[in-house]
């Protein structure tokens, strides 16, 4: 099975196996998958918080923006399922810094279904 890593943007499928560090560059989607349980957000960060070695663009100001509901959305959009599609744009998590190229980083395991 594929242990996620960093995606860095690509559209694509991050299978978990252990945790699972995924980066959707703002614009692109992943889909998070469990092959075996549900899946369990421990976190997401929607924004911006180092610099262009993590989805680089010429549109980057700022390196200290977050959305504050990012988790709770992602959990919302995820939690409980086998698979789940999350893309990283303002419509769904808000705009926390504007005129800043995003991403949306996601920590997640697979668990059992409760």
């Amino acid at each position: 099975m594929l242990r996620s890593g960093n995606v860095f943007g690509l559209t694509g499928t991050s299978f978990c196996d252990g945790e699972a560090d995924t980066i959707i560059c703002e614009g692109k989607s992943a889909k998070l998958f469990c092959a075996t349980g549900v899946i369990k957000i421990s976190s997401a960060v929607y924004g911006r918080t180092r610099g262009s070695e993590v989805c680089p663009s010429r549109e980057i100001t700022v390196t200290n923006c977050r959305s504050p509901t990012s988790t709770a959305k992602a959990k919302i959009l995820c939690n409980g399922k086998e698979s789940c599609t999350l893309i990283a744009s303002n419509s769904v998590f808000g705009d926390p810094c504007r005129n800043n190229y995003k991403y949306l980083q996601v920590k997640h395991t697979c668990g059992q279904l409760k």
